[in-house]
């Protein structure tokens, strides 16, 4: 299974969706701020001795990353975007954005951990100031 994970409106996306779909290609897309705005969850299960990260979302159920075999990184997980949604009174409170920043770096760490050993279009290390 491919997994994409990209932001809304990406039209590159949309494109290679649509091939991959005429292809009849499994995959999977999540949208970064699906994350932000809580419509795709992560949940973990402990299974002999070992740990599985599942998402969902209304799209596609129920997902365990363990089934994907290929990562294309595109446009996914940059904070900066995620302010633009956030009510200016909301912009000056900096105990909230450092909060809401680190719950931010903490799941996308997650995901990129359970990701680490699988094949890679375009690496997450392209990402700037992840850390």
């Amino acid at each position: 299974m491919i997994l994409i994970l990209s932001t809304n409106f990406d039209d590159d996306t949309n494109l290679v969706i649509e091939h991959l779909t005429n292809l009849g290609k499994k995959f999977i897309r999540l949208n970064d701020i699906d994350f932000f705005n809580g419509k795709t969850k992560l949940y973990f299960s402990l299974n002999n001795y070992r740990t599985n990260l599942f998402v969902e979302n209304e799209n596609i159920g129920k997902v365990n990353l363990d089934q994907v075999e290929v990562v294309w990184f595109r446009k996914f997980g940059f904070f900066e975007e995620y302010l633009k949604l956030l009510p200016d009174n909301l912009l000056n409170n900096f105990g909230l954005l450092n909060y809401l920043q680190s719950e931010h770096r903490a799941t996308l760490s997650t995901i990129l951990f359970f990701l680490k050993d699988k094949k890679w279009i375009n690496h997450y290390s392209v990402l700037q100031n992840f850390n």
